[in-house]
């Protein structure tokens, strides 16, 4: 770890949130011969609304795709039009929201760059592969190494842990799932366990680094997850002196 050139400050275990939407999706194909019902979990990270997808023996965000939570109504008025005819032409899309064509060719965009709709000319079709790009932390882990609750963290846990809240709207989320043809059935939020090491770096500029606590590995994904101004001062508030053994547990020294 000396070779990043950084002093250990501190560390603490934090529970970091992620929202998950169970629902059940009603998958049509495009030329109307059959539909499936097809559940599915939408996971999204509770700080920022990104979209939790696996990274080898983790998970991590996908900024690519920008938040979910920052799509504008237009963007899920025109996902669930899309969703329920399967494909629309986006000559009647416009005349059905009554949009300007300029608006409309944005809000296609924001749509497409998430990875939930495809556009072939001036044909927009729904994408329902996109179902299958979130991760659900569940089914990489054993249920007692996160926590899953629907309403309020054991104080057992908050005590001893910086639980951090989550800060994004669920019910964004919940009509970005219904926006895409899907019946919801479940909400949880699923803390997932991360150790938060503060390191101070050669010109004293502080460094938050985050260690999935599942795989011990260093995880730069759950860092950009709480990398706003009140999550870290509330994470920070329950740091402990780091031991060199726990750097080492922690894969702080591998090289």
């Amino acid at each position: 770890f000396s070779k990043r050139r950084c002093r250990l400050d501190g560390f603490t275990l934090a529970f970091i949130p992620l929202i998950r939407v169970d629902a059940r999706f009603t998958v049509e194909e495009l030329e109307g011969s059959s539909v499936l019902i097809e559940e599915a979990s939408l996971v999204f990270d509770g700080v920022r609304g990104y979209c939790v997808v696996r990274k080898g023996d983790s998970i991590g965000i996908d900024e690519t795709m920008g938040s979910f939570t920052e799509l504008p109504e237009r963007a899920i008025e025109a996902l669930s039009i899309v969703s329920r005819r399967v494909a629309v032409p986006l000559g009647e899309l416009s005349a059905e929201m009554n949009i300007d064509m300029r608006i409309l060719k944005n809000v296609i965009d924001m749509l497409a760059s998430r990875g939930l709709i495809d556009v072939y000319g001036d044909l927009i079709e729904m994408k329902y592969s996109s179902l299958k790009m979130f991760a659900d932390p569940l089914k990489a882990a054993r249920s007692e190494e996160v926590l899953t609750v629907k309403e309020r963290v054991p104080s057992s846990i908050s005590r001893n842990a910086s639980v951090v809240l989550p800060r994004v709207p669920i019910l964004k989320l919940i009509r970005v799932a219904e926006a895409m043809n899907g019946e919801v059935r479940d909400i949880r939020v699923i803390y997932y366990p991360a150790y938060i090491v503060l390191c101070i770096e050669d010109n004293h500029i502080e460094k938050v680094i985050a260690i999935d606590g599942l795989t011990g590995d260093v995880n730069e994904d759950l860092a950009k997850i709480i990398d706003n101004y009140e999550v870290i001062k509330t994470v920070l508030m329950k740091l402990r002196p780091v031991a060199v053994e726990q750097c080492k547990e922690l894969s702080l020294f591998r090289a």
